[in-house]
């Protein structure tokens, strides 16, 4: 090859592979490639020049040959084609293609560059391992994309800028929208949603797949969408960053579980618990506050600092009820206790307690109470119940009262109420009776009778 031939085809390797500055250097430096250099003559004959440790095939079977004649139609056809474009254009073209080599094929890179007279130069370097790479990664991106495909949870993945570029089914479906190529910002913006409580509007600097393109981790962070002509969703969003082999950030993917049958469980559970907590604090057949609540809020009456304020507490009998039952039957009592527990609400102010204790016995507490108003809300009671339009016969009530003076626990007070409730009875029925004073110096109202009756303070704190 003479000189000229020789700096046209290092000046043509210089521009396809850049390695060397001089036509010394580049002599050296083709010594350690393993590609092979050669250049078509006007006939495409292939001459040699380089032949690497990497040549597809002995050089005898290419040198002073066609490289089309060796190759298989369809490498065959690119190649004349590739030669033919840089013939006519004089760029640089690279083509790929595959020889089938052993068991299995591999695969080449062709870079051509047009030299003077029509001769063309040719690098040709195997990339059959960059080839398998890329085929493993197509093989893996292909089986993620099946995956995501069948997965019932959304998944939604957004670059650095914000830019959602990749969304499964489910994400389409629960979000109701395709989301690849949205802006991340914009689609969030126009979510209708709300925290945990289901009140309070998300922050959309909050958003878990917005953290993680920040390179935030987030776990488990409960949201609820309002969705268009749809129930509220509940979802638990689950965020992590995406980053690059030099731990760069590219992005973010947010894993969204619907939890709404889970929420709406749990709520019918919670309602469920608080039903069965106001049950057992109801009186079924009256709809009234039972003996146990009755027995909480007295104790937690007592233990109230109260200064100059008192508690008192009404003990209620139905008079002569057993012998209404006897004449009219069950039916007709648990009516005349319904009434009862009706006639009795109107006559006590908010914040007091009327309970139905058990039987035809009934109890109030009066917070912030003096003896005073006590008696007066007792007679209240008492003037209502008889005053009130019985559907069978009149029905009244005896009522003893007993109003805390110093320090006193449930048990005694109820002891003071039960024992006026007795004497109230005693006084001949349908009346009201003060539990006599603790002062020596105070004339009680009535006196207390030698024997209490027992049934209220056996059930007292």
């Amino acid at each position: 090859m003479d000189d000229a031939r020789l700096d046209a085809v290092l000046e043509a390797i210089r521009s396809l592979a850049p390695t060397a500055a001089s036509s010394l250097d580049m002599a050296a430096v083709l010594e350690t490639h393993a590609e092979l250099y050669l250049w078509l003559d006007a006939d495409n004959i292939a001459q040699r020049y380089h032949v690497g440790a990497q040549t597809p095939f002995p050089p005898e079977l290419v040198i002073g040959k066609r490289l089309t004649d060796i190759l298989e139609p369809a490498a065959r056809e690119h190649l004349n084609a590739a030669i033919s474009q840089v013939r006519r254009t004089r760029e640089t073209v690279a083509i790929e293609y595959s020889l089938p080599l052993g068991q299995q094929p591999r695969w080449y890179e062709a870079r051509l560059r047009s030299l003077p007279q029509s001769e063309v130069l040719v690098i040709i370097r195997d990339i059959t391992r960059r080839r398998l790479a890329e085929q493993e990664m197509l093989r893996e991106r292909r089986l993620m994309q099946s995956i995501m495909v069948s997965m019932a949870e959304a998944v939604v993945v957004a670059d650095a800028s914000g830019k959602i570029i990749l969304a499964n089914p489910a994400a389409a479906n629960l979000f109701d929208r395709e989301l690849v190529g949205q802006d991340l910002r914009v689609w969030l913006h126009e979510m209708d949603a709300y925290a945990a409580d289901g009140k309070t509007p998300f922050l959309l600097s909050d958003w878990p797949l917005l953290r993680a393109t920040r390179g935030e981790a987030c776990n488990d962070v409960e949201v609820m969408l309002r969705r268009a002509r749809r129930d509220e969703c509940w979802l638990s969003l689950t965020g992590r960053p995406l980053l690059g082999d030099d731990g760069r950030i590219e992005g973010g993917f947010v894993v969204a579980h619907d939890i709404s049958d889970m929420r709406r469980y749990q709520h019918q559970l919670e309602t469920h618990n608080s039903q069965l907590k106001v049950e057992s604090l109801t009186d079924v057949l009256t709809g009234l506050p039972n003996r146990r609540a009755f027995d909480r809020r007295l104790a937690e009456q007592l233990e109230r600092p109260r200064g100059n304020a008192g508690v008192a507490v009404l003990l209620l009998d139905l008079d002569a009820f057993k012998p209404y039952n006897d004449r009219f039957g069950h039916a007709a009592g648990d009516d005349a206790l319904r009434i009862t527990a009706r006639v009795l609400e109107k006559q006590v102010r908010d914040g007091d307690l009327l309970a139905r204790l058990g039987g035809e016995e009934f109890g109030v507490i009066l917070g912030r109470s003096g003896r005073s108003e006590a008696l007066v809300i007792a007679e209240r009671c008492r003037t209502a119940m008889e005053s009130a339009p019985w559907p069978l016969r009149q029905v009244t009530v005896s009522i003893g009262v007993a109003v805390v003076q110093t320090h006193v626990d449930a048990k005694s007070l109820l002891i003071q109420a039960d024992d006026a409730l007795y004497t109230a009875k005693n006084s001949g029925r349908n009346q009201v009776a003060l539990a006599q004073s603790e002062s020596p110096d105070e004339t009680p109202r009535v006196q207390r009778a030698r024997t209490p009756r027992r049934r209220h303070i056996a059930r007292a704190k």
